[in-house]
Formats: structure tokens, sequence, C-alpha cells
């Protein structure tokens, strides 16, 4: 039995803080579709579904004045729910001689789903497993765009 030790030096294994592991999910499905309407309008969809971020339960050792962690069980055991996103934007085309100018109207997180980005790992923290930060509610966002 391991009990966290590295074969190579007798110290306690510690995980890093960084969390580049957590954006790489198993499973990722993406729609994109472009619909032309009447009059030079134009309604696009962006559709995401993916696997949740892994996370893992972590002990605090006060070691140093900045703290180390034990992980308690292997990296990237837990996971958060999976994502499930739309995107939508409309807009409009004018012409102008060789200019081009569009206008657009972007919603972005259309169904408005609260989702967690990252949680309370310390396992001997009183929030442990609760959301720490959680994603951008809906939002809208409005711009234009000029080719010459």
């Amino acid at each position: 039995m391991n009990m966290g030790m590295s074969r190579s030096t007798p110290t306690p294994t510690t995980r890093s803080t960084s969390r580049a592991s957590r954006h790489q999910p198993p499973h990722i499905f993406k729609v994109q579709a472009t619909y032309v309407l009447p009059l030079d309008f134009s309604l696009s969809a962006f559709y995401s579904l993916y696997s949740g971020q892994t996370w893992t339960r972590v002990f605090s050792l006060p070691v140093n004045q900045y703290g180390s962690y034990l992980m308690a069980e292997p990296m990237g055991s837990r996971r958060l729910k999976m994502v499930n996103n739309l995107d939508l934007r409309l807009e409009k085309s004018l012409r102008f001689k060789n200019y081009r100018l569009s206008i657009m109207l972007d919603m972005f997180n259309v169904f408005n789903q609260g989702r967690p980005s990252y949680v309370q790992e310390l396992a001997d923290s009183d929030d442990f497993g609760k959301p720490l930060g959680v994603n951008a509610p809906r939002t809208f966002r409005a711009g234009a765009r000029f080719w010459f």
C-alpha cells in the first residue's frame, strides 16, 4: 500500500495547484448551424454538451506559510455535472457599394444554467464539495462589423 508516499522520496506526494487536467473532458458534442432568414437576416446557433471538469478530494498540510495538499484519492476521481450550453446570434447585413456592414445581437447561455466551475476540494472544510465559482448567467452582446 502506497499511503501517499513516493517511491523515490520518503515525503508524501502532493498535488499541483494547476487546473490544466480539468479542461480535458472525455466526451464532447458540438453542433453549429446558420439559417438565412428573409431580408438578409441570419440566425446562428452553437450548441455544446461535454463532460464536467474533474476534481480531487485533498487534505491541507501546514508545512510552510503557503501550505501543501495531500491527495486523498486519485487525481480527477470526481467529476462535475455535464455541461449543456446553447448560444445564439441574430445578424443583419447591409451592403453599400463595395462595403458591407453587419449588425449583430448575441445571446450566451440561452438556458441560463448556473454550473459550478470549481468546488471546494479540501476534505477538512465545512464547505467540502460546494461550488466556489459559477459560470456567467445569460448574457447579451450587441456589435457591428464593417468590411471594406
